[in-house]
């Protein structure tokens, strides 16, 4: 079962890997995130970590939602799943917690 949380900073790690894995697999041109530019972007688009969910499968992150806000707008900042999820309904089956 996938299970869905909410991010902090802790799960930079996490949230890095499931932006390769999940949100830049199949770009038109090769995109690695690292923590350095993760905390970089961040900041300059408005990440909100406490909106931002990660999707796990066991202790592997297989998807993400990653949310932004600035001066009362949010939005989706990127959304991906893991490829080997995709089509799935993975999502059927989500717990929170």
């Amino acid at each position: 079962m996938v299970r869905l949380r909410t991010c902090t900073a802790a799960d930079t790690p996490h949230l890095v890997q499931a932006l390769n894995e999940c949100l830049y697999q199949g770009y038109r041109f090769r995109v690695v995130m690292t923590a350095k530019r993760f905390h970089a972007d961040s900041r300059v688009h408005d990440v909100d970590l406490g909106a931002t969910v990660l999707a796990f499968d066991g202790a592997s992150p297989v998807g993400v939602a990653l949310a932004a806000r600035r001066v009362g707008l949010a939005w989706i900042a990127g959304m991906g799943v893991h490829p080997s999820l995709e089509g799935a309904g993975s999502a059927r089956s989500c717990s929170t917690g």
